[in-house]
């Protein structure tokens, strides 16, 4: 019954048809089977940022060996999530263990050593180092480079 349906109908009338449900994909509308127009709500279930609280249990069950499906269910997120926020961060701590946490950087005063971990000027015996020649600030950043290994 359905094909004689749609053979009977004009090329014109399909085409129309397809136009206005591409109308409604675009303007985030979804037919029902009456033929009606509702807005989409999403997938149910609210995004919430993760925490670092989230973060590190994530990791631990990672390491741990968990299952994809336990993980999502330990943290009540949806599969996907989890699958995309392991690889950010597995990701995050490959790159950082690459990189060297302090850096010498020239700044309006002279010179400075910059953590890149808290994101701001580095501290030495509760001394910010800035405002130093550029050969001080190589030797504060080798001493806080041995400090920060020695405590790893």
């Amino acid at each position: 019954m359905s094909g004689t349906n749609r053979e009977s109908r004009s090329s014109g009338e399909i085409c129309s048809h397809r136009r206005l449900f591409a109308r409604a994909r675009r303007q985030g509308l979804v037919w029902s089977a009456g033929l009606k127009a509702k807005k989409m709500t999403g997938g149910g279930q609210r995004q919430r940022n993760w925490t670092p609280e989230e973060d590190g249990r994530l990791l631990e069950l990672v390491e741990a060996g968990k299952s994809w499906v336990f993980i999502a269910a330990n943290l009540n997120r949806p599969l996907k999530s989890v699958h995309v926020r392991a690889r950010l961060l597995e990701a995050k701590v490959a790159m950082e263990s690459h990189l060297p946490r302090f850096l010498v950087r020239q700044g309006t005063a002279g010179f400075m050593v910059w953590d890149r971990r808290t994101k701001a000027p580095a501290t030495l015996y509760g001394q910010l180092t800035t405002g130093l020649t550029e050969e001080e600030a190589h030797k504060f950043k080798d001493i806080l480079t041995e400090r920060y290994i020695a405590e790893k």
